[in-house]
């Protein structure tokens, strides 16, 4: 898994101490794929790869150690892997505690059941 891991990132590891001037807010695309095709916008990619949950949460945890404290979650549109991104949010509440999870959307696909 670490090696698949690799190839999305080339490296995470965290300063050498807190008082270093270090970036803590992560722009993340899980994915490219968008149900709109905007003549402004650059993702228009057809693959439907997502890094499976797992794997993200690992990566998401190896951020934090690198102290990363707010999240936000972009593409292509995430909800149209809405169970997906949902999982990725309760992590990043529950476990992670980061400061902030935001999320940019055309929002087509947000409805009122998933806003709970």
């Amino acid at each position: 898994m670490l090696a698949s891991l690799k190839s999305y990132f080339v490296s995470i590891q965290a300063p050498a101490s807190q008082d270093d001037v270090i970036p803590v807010s992560l722009n993340w695309l899980p994915n490219r794929r968008c149900n709109y095709q905007c003549s402004f916008c650059f993702h228009t990619s057809k693959n439907t790869f997502i890094l499976p949950l797992d794997q993200a949460k690992t990566a998401l945890r190896a951020l934090v150690d690198a102290w990363m404290r707010k999240l936000n979650i972009s593409g292509g549109e995430p909800f149209l892997s809405a169970t997906h991104i949902g999982k990725v949010f309760k992590f990043c509440k529950t476990e992670l505690g980061l400061e902030s999870t935001s999320v940019l959307t055309n929002s087509s696909k947000v409805t009122e059941r998933r806003l709970e």
